[in-house]
């Protein structure tokens, strides 16, 4: 699977310069690695997860992050997590299926509309990319006030009423 690491970033007004220099300067050495394809960031195998790290101080880091989702818990921040999906759904008014649920493959540079390969499809690969942003908390509210109002949503999800034959509903994520 290909996965597509992008970071964007903007930085606070009480960020020096200095402290700018040294971020961008460790963000560009990320086009060096063995793993990102032709400098643009095309990640395969495991997501480099070096950024969060690199990215405490700053306002916002964007990192393709695929298997250890334990660093973001550690690092206190909340993810969000799209990817493209091979076209299933017609446009509106339209008769061609040509869309799935993230128009957001555009920017990631992964494919996107009927170019998405069917998921059952193993003839051709599937050119499914991800994007997934780390953003925390504290930029919004205290850290505590999230904790409290993400525990209120995920017991509300959980315990919602389970349609006829399902024993547990999970919270989007938890599965996998």
């Amino acid at each position: 699977m290909t996965l597509v690491h992008i970071v964007l970033f903007k930085f606070r007004h009480e960020i020096t310069e200095e402290h700018k220099r040294k971020f961008v300067t460790e963000l560009k050495t990320l086009k060096n690695l063995s793993c990102v394809k032709g400098g643009r960031l095309l990640v395969g195998g495991p997501s480099v997860t070096h950024p969060i790290e690199r990215s405490k101080g700053f306002q916002i880091s964007l990192v393709s992050f695929h298997e250890n989702l334990e660093a973001l818990s550690e690092y206190q921040a909340m993810s969000l997590v799209f990817n493209n999906s091979s076209p299933a759904l017609p446009v509106w008014g339209g008769r061609s299926k040509l869309t799935g649920v993230s128009p957001i493959a555009v920017l990631s540079g992964s494919a996107f509309a009927d170019h998405v390969t069917y998921p059952y499809d193993p003839t051709k690969p599937a050119v499914v990319g991800h994007f997934l942003v780390a953003i925390k908390p504290e930029l919004f509210m205290g850290l505590e006030e999230f904790k409290s109002r993400m525990d209120y949503l995920y017991q509300r999800v959980v315990g919602c009423d389970k349609m006829e034959g399902v024993d547990r509903i999970y919270y989007p994520g938890e599965i996998e």
